[in-house]
């Protein structure tokens, strides 16, 4: 062989081999996400591009620390159940120098409502709150969802609050919580729903007064109940609801379902006393003569201020039975 055909083979060879080591130099890989904060009971997806690669573009996952979780062949990372920090690689199987790595902190996420749970009337409404702890830097919002009937208001955006609104009819629901940050970590509050009513719900009423109070439910059915006056000084209730009360105050008549203790409803009693006043409190009248009265009477707000009047002895008062607040005495028409 001649030294020019020498030369001229040598550079082929070593134009072949810059290339290949230029075809191997070229293969790159990119992880993401580069870096992930999940808690224990969590998952984080990853994905990979290969760029370069001349013959596969198949790549290896790999958990560098030996406790550090798993990988699939997908990239879908599971942590396992201790707090720390680990790191993902991702390895092209053509080029294994041409990796990439992610950062993956384990960390607690948790997620609390105020309040845990909750009993509401049909159709009555209720505020809770989330309480996220997280890492710094990630979202301590969460989305809501209700399983069961009712419904919450935060129209599916990440919030830290939201109203519940219980349905018409009785039963149970959830309220469920779960964090932005780690979908996987939730709280759910229960909500009871109750279907039993009292009314009157809201009375007034003298101490010397009584009155009477039912329950239904929704339907319209009359349940059986056990009546309860929440004070232990409230005064009394029969088992037909009829409620007397002991003393001045406000108190509290309670009907609760004999079917479930989850199922009641309270109505507010205020016990206070009322006067009446009539001026002038006597008089001597000539016979045939007459006179006005008047009757002042002291009431809790809300409450009939009228009088019905009635007559003892002879003559005659005008009212004729409607309530009002005075009344004429007629002359008497005989003795």
């Amino acid at each position: 062989m001649s030294m020019r055909a020498f030369v001229a083979r040598a550079l082929v060879l070593c134009v072949a081999l810059f290339a290949v080591a230029a075809s191997a130099a070229a293969v790159t890989v990119t992880i993401s996400p580069r870096a992930a904060t999940i808690s224990p009971t969590g998952a984080q997806a990853f994905s990979v591009a290969v760029d370069g690669a001349s013959t596969t573009s198949a790549v290896a996952w790999t958990v560098e620390e030996p406790e550090g979780g798993t990988v699939s062949s997908s990239g879908l990372y599971t942590p396992p159940p201790t707090f720390g920090t680990y790191h993902l690689r991702v390895t092209s199987v053509e080029d294994p120098t041409a990796y990439d790595t992610a950062t993956i902190d384990v960390a607690e996420i948790g997620v609390t409502l105020t309040p845990a749970s909750a009993s509401l009337a049909a159709g009555a409404s209720q505020l809770f709150t989330a309480s996220v702890s997280v890492p710094s830097g990630l979202s301590n919002d969460v989305t809501w969802s209700v399983a069961g009937a009712g419904s919450e208001n935060s129209g599916g955006m990440p919030t830290k609050v939201t109203v519940f609104t219980a349905p018409a009819e009785g039963g149970t629901s959830e309220l469920v919580a779960s964090s932005v940050a780690d979908p996987s970590v939730q709280a759910t509050a229960t909500i009871t729903v109750r279907s039993l009513v009292v009314t009157p719900h809201v009375a007034t009423i003298s101490p010397t007064g009584s009155i009477q109070f039912q329950a239904s439910v929704t339907a319209g059915v009359t349940p059986e109940v056990v009546w309860s006056v929440d004070e232990a000084d409230g005064g009394s209730i029969s088992s037909a609801g009829l409620y007397t009360p002991a003393q001045i105050g406000l108190f509290h008549v309670r009907a609760t379902s004999a079917e479930s203790s989850l199922n009641y409803d309270v109505a507010s009693v205020d016990v206070q006393p009322i006067a009446v006043h009539v001026d002038p409190s006597s008089t001597d009248l000539a016979a045939g003569a007459s006179q006005l009265f008047t009757a002042t009477v002291t009431a809790p707000s809300g409450v009939d201020n009228n009088v019905v009047w009635s007559l003892l002895g002879g003559g005659e008062q005008s009212s004729g039975g409607t309530p009002s607040k005075v009344t004429l005495r007629l002359p008497c028409t005989s003795w």
